[in-house]
């Protein structure tokens, strides 16, 4: 599977830890990375 995050115009209260999390009857997968503000 393929995981996205896009951030226009990025500001560096936006670092940290983002998760994205999905549930249904077939089950529950996630997804997370850290984002960097240079």
């Amino acid at each position: 599977s393929v995981c996205s995050l896009s951030i226009e115009k990025t500001f560096p209260e936006d670092e940290g830890q983002y998760l994205c999390a999905v549930e249904n009857a077939a089950g529950r997968a996630e997804c997370a990375c850290n984002v960097t503000v240079e």
